[in-house]
């Protein structure tokens, strides 16, 4: 329902912020509650984004009902069928050939601050393994423009819609305390300053708890045009120094030389630069998008003109479209994450294990040297739809970089994954989702053999909003 609301966002020609890493629902609801109501699709943005407000006032942009204090709750459950994993779960590989999960998502909104809570029960068959986790768990200060807060939740950084260079949302959420300020600033736009640091939780085989700090910026100066720069850094951790505030906001000395003790303060960067342009479309159609990231897995130091500037090394690119018309979407993105020097999110010196948690990474769901390219078609005339996705990834082993030589597998692994899925939003609220997923893999292992084949089929039901307390 994110993709509805950003949909109806380009289509209304609303100069607001899309790619920055909140993609909460109530942030959604901020950006849409001037956005008028069409006929089609679009309205079917208030199952969600209207679930806890009264949608009468959402509907004619009252900013009263959108933040009239509210606590709800909405439950929902899911389950998987098969060994393939799915992709963009946060982190939940489903790792049974049978996976049952269930959710309870409470929220907590006001004028001035809101709580998100969503506990989880996950059980996986056949080795019965039973799980609670707390994916998502959010709490802070809202109010206009401006933003703070802690906790975990799903962050995605950048104009992408499969995969993002530097923060999606396949690995765990990290926690992270945050500022941000996104509004207009009159004639020039829209902006939004998002600074956050934390730390990765999950358990590690080279430095435990590493420290996160997460910079992006980003600038609409009219609805067809945004552009941003992102920075994500790894520092410190147990048992090691901490780099100096001036080198985390600023790392002038990326690199740290003659240190065979690793005792001196190190850090792992990735970065990146992205834009897309959005052009309306006469007719049929609402508009078509393009959209590109250019990123670096490291930073060097240009000193040539007695400054010192950092620049990008190890470079990937990514780049895609999207075509609306109505009830249909059309998109196709591509991305190429390979140097012959540089290992993406991978290969630090001292974070060997880098941008990952629990082996998924923290950017693109098919991690470094690689190559993907994705295709979709979706179709949404109302208060059901469906989509198709195939994606297609090569990918090469780097065993190890030795003088400017690098040292590969056996064979490349081709993966093709096709996806189809169906939604229906009945008359009480709620959803129903149902999908299958095939995957074949040639070259499984990187080394030569038979073709594997992996199949995955979810039912999901997203439960009605059921106010506990405030608006009716």
């Amino acid at each position: 329902m994110d993709e509805s609301a950003e949909r109806l966002l380009r289509a209304q020609r609303q100069v607001v912020i899309l790619g920055g890493a909140d993609r909460s629902a109530m942030h959604r609801a901020m950006q849409l509650k001037d956005a008028p109501a069409t006929d089609g699709w679009y309205p079917t943005w208030l199952r969600v984004y209207g679930a806890y407000m009264p949608e009468d006032l959402v509907l004619d942009g009252g900013e009263q009902g959108l933040l009239a204090p509210v606590v709800g709750v909405r439950a929902s459950a899911w389950t998987g069928v098969g060994s393939l994993s799915p992709q963009g779960t946060l982190g939940d590989s489903e790792a049974g050939l049978l996976s049952l999960r269930g959710r309870a998502e409470l929220v907590a909104y006001t004028p001035w601050y809101e709580v998100r809570v969503s506990p989880e029960l996950w059980v996986d068959a056949p080795t019965v393994d039973v799980g609670f986790p707390i994916r998502e768990a959010y709490g802070g200060f809202r109010h206009g423009p401006w933003q703070a807060g802690f906790g975990t939740e799903r962050r995605y950084v950048g104009p992408s819609r499969h995969g993002a260079l530097v923060l999606g949302d396949d690995a765990w959420s990290v926690p992270m305390g945050q500022v941000a300020y996104e509004g207009n600033i009159g004639r020039a736009g829209a902006l939004r300053v998002h600074v956050g640091a934390g730390w990765l939780q999950r358990q590690r085989l080279d430095v435990d708890n590493p420290g996160v700090i997460l910079m992006d910026f980003r600038w609409a100066p009219t609805s067809w045009l945004e552009l941003g720069a992102t920075r994500f850094g790894l520092f410190g951790g147990e048992g090691r120094p901490l780099p100096s505030v001036g080198q985390l906001i600023l790392p002038t000395k990326p690199h740290i030389y003659d240190d065979p003790n690793q005792e001196e303060p190190d850090q792992d960067e990735i970065a990146a630069f992205d834009a897309r342009i959005t052009v309306p479309l006469p007719g049929p159609f609402d508009y078509l998008e393009l959209y590109t990231q250019y990123g670096g897995d490291d930073l060097i130091v240009n000193r040539s003109s007695g400054i010192p500037v950092p620049n990008l090394a190890g470079i990937a690119n990514l780049a895609g479209g999207e075509l609306s018309a109505g009830p249909w979407v059309l998109g196709a993105e591509w991305a190429r994450l390979r140097d012959d020097y540089f290992r993406w999110y991978q290969g630090h010196r001292i974070y060997h294990q880098g941008f990952t948690q629990d082996g998924r990474y923290l950017g693109h769901p098919n991690g470094g040297d690689q190559d993907t390219v994705w295709v979709r078609a979706g179709f949404y005339p109302g208060t059901w739809g469906g989509q198709v996705q195939v994606e297609r990834v090569r990918s090469t082993q780097v065993m190890e970089v030795l003088n400017d030589t690098l040292f590969v597998g056996l064979v490349d692994q081709e993966r093709w994954r096709v996806q189809a899925s169906a939604v229906y939003h009945p008359p009480q609220g709620g959803r129903w989702r149902v999908g299958y997923e095939v995957e074949r893999v040639e070259g499984a292992g990187f080394v030569p053999g038979p073709t594997l084949t992996q199949h995955r089929v979810v039912l999901e039901r997203q439960g009605v909003p059921y106010v506990l307390w405030g608006a009716e």
